[in-house]
């Protein structure tokens, strides 16, 4: 006995459409966007699938320092010469590893990302 596919399964088969194999401009395009189902707009890969769409941007903040950073105080090597750290994740684990906390953090309101006026000292 075979059972009927789920529903949602049986809509995403037949609104598939297979992508293009082929590296040319104009056969890229080809199989490889999807109308919008309330706008009609016409999604690529990387578009956002919510109106109102735009293009998609993954940038990452690299951790490294190129180069690196020589800290003369505070965070130096034990001998008290300077230390040269090459990322930021890398000074982080050192001053939790020593009990430092950064004199300046960042303390935004509940659902927000801007900066509270006041909360932020300045340590000169």
């Amino acid at each position: 006995m075979k059972l009927d596919p789920h529903p949602d399964i049986k809509a995403a088969e037949d609104r598939y459409i297979p992508r293009a194999t082929s590296d040319t401009k104009e056969n890229c395009d080809n199989g490889s966007t999807v109308k919008c189902d309330k706008c009609g707009a016409d999604l690529h890969i990387g578009d956002f699938p919510f109106c109102p769409h735009g293009r998609g941007v993954s940038q990452a903040i690299a951790d490294g320092i190129p180069g690196g950073v020589e800290i003369r105080h505070g965070l130096c090597n034990s001998d008290g010469s300077p230390r040269t750290y090459y990322s930021h994740s890398e000074i982080k684990r050192e001053a939790e590893k020593r009990g430092f906390t950064n004199v300046v953090t960042h303390v935004a309101s509940p659902g927000s990302d801007k900066n509270e006026k006041g909360h932020t000292t300045r340590w000169v």
